[in-house]
């Protein structure tokens, strides 16, 4: 069949040497053979059997639900394919053994902010928004789409701008960084002052367009972003 690489379970070894007689009584080119142990998972349920179940019975929404640990589970949570390529060559080994969830979620978390973050664009995002209103900020700022990026995009700055109500309650009268805009003491009214170092905030200018974020455990964040630019040619 002109297979060149096989890659197998080590419990195979033996059958090597049995497929060894055949192909050299043929006189076939043996293929080179991998193997590799096996991964046992702590804390995840693989069982697709008791899924399946779990599923019929309403306790999933279906295979893609967020909270399984399943592949379409995973890619709607915006894991990427080269993520599930780099752990198989990293976890690869003819050794079994033992990972537990977190440990699991650990290295591929980091994986996929690779993958993503060498092409992906960054934007804001403000979870649970609370108002603010800010006197003496400019009409626009340029903010850059990525840090090791030239390119940059125009945001205009209202009156009355959006940030994090969390970031609010924990940073309140305290001098922060409003990211690509100004430093302020943070209040439900401040001044823009000169650039400073400070904690830094994202923040959502009016208007914003609305979004939810969809978290592992099935939970919504519903906040904002800054809203798209608009179609050079916009339908009619």
């Amino acid at each position: 069949m002109g297979i060149t690489h096989t890659f197998r379970a080590k419990e195979h070894r033996d059958n090597e040497k049995r497929q060894k007689y055949l192909y050299d009584a043929f006189g076939w080119k043996m293929p080179q053979h991998w193997y590799l142990g096996a991964i046992n998972f702590i804390g995840l349920k693989l069982s697709t059997t008791k899924t399946r179940q779990a599923i019929e019975a309403g306790q999933y929404d279906g295979w893609d639900d967020v909270r399984l640990p399943f592949v379409g589970a995973l890619k709607r949570r915006g894991y990427q394919a080269k993520t599930f390529i780099r752990y198989g060559l990293a976890a690869a080994s003819e050794n079994d053994k033992t990972v537990r969830s977190e440990e699991f979620f650990k290295m591929i978390d980091k994986f996929n902010r690779e993958a993503i973050d060498a092409s992906a664009d960054r934007y804001f995002f403000v979870a649970n928004p609370i108002e603010i209103k800010v006197s003496n900020a400019p009409n626009s700022v340029k903010l850059k789409l990525h840090p090791d990026k030239k390119k940059t995009r125009t945001v205009k700055v209202s009156k009355t701008i959006f940030v994090d109500k969390e970031d609010f309650n924990k940073y309140k009268n305290k001098n922060i960084r409003l990211k690509g805009l100004a430093n302020i003491k943070l209040s439900k009214i401040v001044n823009a002052e000169k650039p400073a170092d400070a904690q830094t905030l994202h923040w959502v200018s009016k208007p914003s367009c609305a979004v939810a974020v969809l978290m592992p455990k099935k939970k919504w964040i519903k906040g904002a972003r800054h809203p798209p630019k608009p179609p050079q040619n916009p339908p009619p």
